[in-house]
């Protein structure tokens, strides 16, 4: 019977040390994926997370009145990514890249007019961010969780020092004997 009795506890005791380490792992990966995706939203904008510039050489109306109705823009690239946000694209040998391209520009239908090079740019480096930047997500995702988990500690040290503040001031108030003054 003693040994069910030991049994038991040695099992209650497993199950609180897991929810224990549970919620607060919860939290930090939480607080990690919050952090991961405002670092993917600066790495996604131009001049933060990466710095283009491109030439086009040429630009073809497709046919008016066909369903792919757009102009085809011809030229040349070159982007830089920030290694802060993308280094797995760095090691991979992609942190910078310098290729021809085309792309198809479709206008809004209200206001059909050829691209400028700044739109271009801007259409282009978009793309090719949001392509580059799936490599990356594991590094900022750990990235996050580290300042997730650093956070919770300065939240838990804050609170542990905010106790013990409270403790002794009770214990000022209460006196030696244990009774309030």
């Amino acid at each position: 019977m003693e040994e069910r009795l030991r049994e038991s506890n040695k099992s209650r005791s497993k199950l609180a040390t897991a929810k224990y380490l549970i919620k607060p792992t919860l939290q930090v990966f939480s607080i990690g994926t919050a952090i991961m995706l405002l670092l993917i939203f600066v790495a996604l904008s131009e001049g933060l997370g990466y710095q283009i510039s491109a030439t086009l050489s040429s630009t073809h109306l497709i046919v008016k009145g066909h369903p792919c109705e757009g102009v085809i823009c011809v030229g040349y690239y070159n982007i830089s990514f920030a290694g802060i946000f993308y280094p797995i694209s760095y090691a991979t040998q992609s942190g910078q890249k310098s290729e021809t391209f085309n792309l198809v520009y479709q206008p809004p239908l209200n206001n059909p007019h050829i691209p400028t090079v700044a739109e271009v740019r801007e259409k282009l480096g978009a793309s090719i961010a949001v392509a580059e930047i799936w490599k990356n997500v594991p590094y900022l995702f750990v990235i996050g969780c580290i300042f997730g988990f650093l956070a919770m500690k300065i939240v838990w040290m804050a609170n542990t020092k905010m106790k013990k503040k409270c403790s002794e001031e009770e214990l000022m108030l209460k006196g030696k004997d244990g009774w309030t003054k």
